[in-house]
């Protein structure tokens, strides 16, 4: 956790932190090359109560190549094995 994300957290009601984070926990960067998801709230982002998809530039760990994302919500019980 970044320190923005600290100072959010510290500040807001515990309730609402927590809306927050989970929230930002199902946004993720995607590679359109490989596919490779980077959690935005890993990366140390805030994206709470959005509905735009948006592109941003980064370093693909995967491919090494830096490049733009696409900004994705994803369903993070997908990501979960039963």
């Amino acid at each position: 956790m970044n320190k923005i994300q600290k100072l959010i957290k510290s500040i807001l009601p515990k309730q609402l932190s927590r809306k927050i984070e989970d929230e930002s926990s199902k946004w993720f960067f995607e590679c359109s090359e490989c596919g490779h998801l980077i959690s935005y709230l890993e990366a140390g982002g805030i994206r709470a109560y959005a509905t735009k998809k948006k592109k941003v530039f980064g370093y693909c760990r995967e491919c090494k190549k830096f490049k733009f994302f696409d900004v994705v919500k994803k369903d993070t019980n997908a990501f979960k094995k039963i």
